[in-house]
């Protein structure tokens, strides 16, 4: 039980690591920049990304503030259900405007449903 317990939570810190990574990057940011904004070095920037280490929940608010986006699209990265995925997409829709909103909804569901046949 404890090397399934040890293996979920490797798993985990990857996946966020791998979801800071992104974000990061997506905002243009170095790890160095977002060092700089949590007042850590490098190497902490570099450990969380490579899931080396699992930040803390403050930590992690840190991040997310830092990079603009909401906590749990950091926990939810990598997920494969479908709630947590659709958490996801309604990330990468903020910011358009309703109309915008509407056509991706629109596009999504015609693909679902394309997909279910």
């Amino acid at each position: 039980m404890a090397k399934i317990q040890n293996k979920q939570k490797t798993q985990l810190a990857r996946m966020v690591g791998t979801a800071i990574a992104v974000r990061r990057k997506a905002a243009g940011m170095t790890q160095d920049a977002l060092g700089e904004k949590l007042d850590v070095g490098l190497e902490a920037i570099s450990r969380m990304e490579r899931g080396a280490i699992m930040p803390s929940i403050h930590r992690l608010v840190q991040v997310a503030e830092a990079l603009n986006c909401p906590v749990q699209e950091l926990l939810l990265f990598g997920s494969d259900r479908a709630a947590d995925r659709g958490i996801q997409l309604a990330g990468m829709m903020d910011g358009l405007s309703t109309g915008d909103q509407e056509m991706v909804i629109e596009i999504v569901d015609r693909l679902v449903q394309r997909l279910k046949q």
